[in-house]
């Protein structure tokens, strides 16, 4: 055991694994801390897709807080980094290693993609530094790990929730895939290929944005091959041209629109305007941005909202601007350490996969589960299906599909 870290195993022998809340973010912080406790964020605050780093910042800064107003953990203070990957392999394993030399962080949260999350893994695997996946990456990047864990679910069980909604509640049998960028990286086009025939729905290909002629000869291949539902993935804005695209031509009436995350953005509804509205996705809860009463999603999860609402506003069709998972990242570290006793990055791991959270405690509302082979926190079961709508002049989600 690390000698510093004694004080902090005295400190955190009575803890149990529970999740504690979302803290009270009101009151000054505590003097007298023993030291502090860096987590890294390396996301993308840069270019078009910059608000993302901004949310995750956002969300990890209100739980940073929340928890330095509580005394710490464990009596050490904890400072959030943060830094730009720009959506480049190389620069985020420069910026990961840069920042893991001292040994002062204990967490790192993110890169920003699928690359660089692979391109990242041996020099976070070499330092033991436990690392949480807020955002969508390939399952392929996280195979095998065992100190990264993800707050959101695996792109299988996300197209998996997807496909199961389409064959349970529409019509729609041939579908089709629109992608922002060239290749798979996210592989969402070799997993729908697998996925489909299984659910009953027939996989016509993708066709990628990047080559072709613009969003609207995409959509028209997509037409000519017969589709009945197009998905959409990777760039929101992308997505959003798409749409548009789709409406400019006469096509979006018999087309319909699917996707992931992506689509339950601020950047989407801000680039697709009035063609956003009909479109379908399936993402971890957005209930605040559902018609229904606070009482539909847990403790911690309203906590959060309101926290970020009041900090940081919202943003287009009334969005925070933050992110569930990422705050869930966090909170699950900071009570796999109260359960682990120490900030041994290979302890603490340990504890994370045994920590079972119950639904008023989780960020994200729901009832949260780790195990040895399974370092996601949710399931196909565990998501959400929503429908953009406008009504009057604002766009509100219909819940279509919960766990």
């Amino acid at each position: 055991m690390e000698a510093g870290l004694r004080p902090l195993v005295a400190a955190l022998s009575a803890a149990t694994v529970v999740l504690a809340g979302c803290a009270n973010l009101g009151g000054g912080f505590h003097a007298g801390f023993r030291g502090a406790v860096q987590v890294l964020l390396v996301s993308v605050f840069s270019g078009p897709s910059a608000t993302t780093g901004a949310y995750l910042q956002n969300s990890l800064q209100v739980e940073i807080d929340g928890l330095n107003a509580a005394g710490g953990l464990g009596g050490y203070r904890l400072d959030l980094l943060t830094a730009d990957d720009a959506q480049q392999p190389d620069r985020a394993v420069e910026l990961v290693r840069e920042h893991l030399l001292d040994g002062g962080v204990r967490l790192v949260v993110g890169p920003s993609s699928s690359e660089a999350v692979t391109a990242t893994r041996p020099v976070v695997e070499q330092s033991h530094v436990p690392t949480c996946l807020p955002a969508p990456v390939a399952d392929d990047a996280v195979a095998g790990t065992t100190l990264t864990f993800r707050t959101t679910p695996s792109q299988r069980d996300r197209l998996t929730a997807l496909l199961t909604y389409i064959t349970a509640r529409t019509q729609i049998r041939r579908i089709g895939l629109i992608a922002s960028g060239d290749g798979d990286p996210d592989g969402v086009a070799r997993l729908l290929g697998q996925l489909a025939p299984a659910l009953g729905v027939e996989y016509q290909g993708e066709v990628s944005v990047a080559t072709a002629a613009d969003p609207a000869a995409a959509v028209r291949e997509m037409a000519s091959r017969d589709v009945q539902g197009v998905v959409l993935a990777g760039d929101p804005s992308v997505a959003a041209d798409a749409v548009q695209a789709a409406q400019a031509i006469g096509l979006r009436a018999g087309m319909q629109v699917f996707g992931l995350d992506e689509l339950g953005t601020s950047a989407f509804l801000r680039r697709g305007g009035d063609a956003a509205s009909g479109t379908v996705f399936v993402s971890p809860t957005r209930s605040y941005l559902v018609d229904a009463p606070d009482s539909d999603s847990g403790e911690a999860y309203r906590t959060f909202v309101a926290g970020v609402r009041g900090r940081y506003g919202s943003a287009a069709g009334g969005e925070i601007r933050g992110w569930p998972e990422a705050a869930d990242c966090v909170l699950q570290w900071a009570s796999a350490v109260r359960a682990a006793g120490t900030l041994d990055g290979g302890r603490v791991a340990r504890a994370w996969e045994r920590l079972r959270i119950d639904r008023e405690r989780s960020a994200q509302g729901v009832e949260e589960r780790f195990a040895p082979d399974r370092h996601e926190v949710l399931g196909a079961d565990g998501l959400y299906v929503y429908q953009w709508a406008k009504q009057a002049d604002r766009f509100r989600l219909l819940q279509l599909r919960g766990p």
